[in-house]
């Protein structure tokens, strides 16, 4: 299976030979040993039970069952973890801040749209969609400007936007995952983005509505909600969700992604070595994708 694509300029190990579905799976089994070692108390106190159901489902010693129909995350999935749609808002202070400092962001925003508009790029896509090479309509447009990307930040536009980064970097104590994604997502008028679904159901996907959201709806499973400048939305995006825009404007917003909070600080610490472990193993801008040959099932 040849899983891995050559990134120039990647600091961490690089891979000279792609990695087969059994490799995979037996690295995940290797890794899930060491980790309950690590957290041996913990483990036997039953607080990683989930954490060992989502391994075992990795290592190819349980097949995944998703409990919910149109929730299908494409690579992680943390079993018996209670989930919606879409949160309220009012439940985190993290949307409270941003929502805060709504016209500072949005200044920035602009100026990086007056100087130098170039910097956004097209959106490459993930989960369902992307496998076919299309995340949009036919004549739809999906431009992001990254802050941070598959781990990494982005040094060249956080320099661009000096106040917007300083605010990312002390959301991080407010669930922010900044090994995730976080950028200025930009729609054209007329643009869909087809339905598809994200990585897993551990994180939530928060959008700050910054120009041009008259006209604008996310659909996640079987609910909605429209954009609103100004305001934010939550949503898990482990379900199927999909963006129309029919407004006449450009719409951007700050598209992040937090951690979902019914997720312990426990579980989150054990995530993270997982993906600090990984860097050794696979790229982490293919880790994700990866998983698609773990367990077709998921896709």
């Amino acid at each position: 299976y040849n899983i891995i694509r050559t990134c120039k300029g990647f600091p961490f190990f690089m891979l000279e030979k792609s990695k087969t579905t059994a490799e995979i799976r037996a690295w995940f089994a290797q890794q899930w040993e060491l980790l309950s070692e690590k957290y041996v108390e913990e483990y036997s106190a039953g607080k990683l039970d989930r954490m060992e159901k989502m391994f075992k489902g990795l290592s190819g010693k349980e097949e995944v069952v998703f409990q919910i129909p149109m929730q299908r995350p494409y690579t992680f999935y943390l079993p018996d973890l209670p989930t919606r749609t879409f949160f309220d808002t009012r439940e985190f202070r993290l949307a409270a801040v941003l929502e805060e400092n709504y016209e500072m962001i949005k200044e920035e925003l602009e100026k990086v749209l007056t100087e130098d508009e170039s910097k956004f790029a097209e959106y490459r896509g993930d989960g369902i969609a992307s496998d076919k090479n299309r995340m949009t309509n036919k004549t739809g447009t999906w431009k992001v400007f990254y802050f941070w990307q598959q781990f990494l930040e982005q040094p060249e536009n956080t320099k661009r936007c000096p106040k917007t980064f300083s605010l990312l970097q002390h959301l991080k104590n407010e669930k922010l995952l900044l090994g995730g994604m976080v950028c200025f997502s930009s729609l054209l008028p007329g643009t869909n983005i087809v339905p598809h679904t994200g990585p897993s159901n551990m994180r939530l996907t928060c959008h700050l509505g910054l120009l041009g959201c008259s006209g604008t709806k996310i659909f996640a499973g079987s609910d909605s909600a429209s954009f609103q400048e100004g305001k934010c939305i939550i949503f898990d995006d482990s379900f199927l969700h999909e963006v129309h825009h029919q407004g006449n404007e450009r719409r951007v917003t700050l598209m992040l992604d937090m951690w979902h909070p019914g997720m312990s600080e426990l579980e989150i610490d054990v995530f993270k070595q997982l993906m600090q472990n990984s860097s050794s193993f696979m790229h982490p801008d293919e880790f994700f994708h990866s998983l698609k040959l773990v367990n077709p099932k998921i896709q």
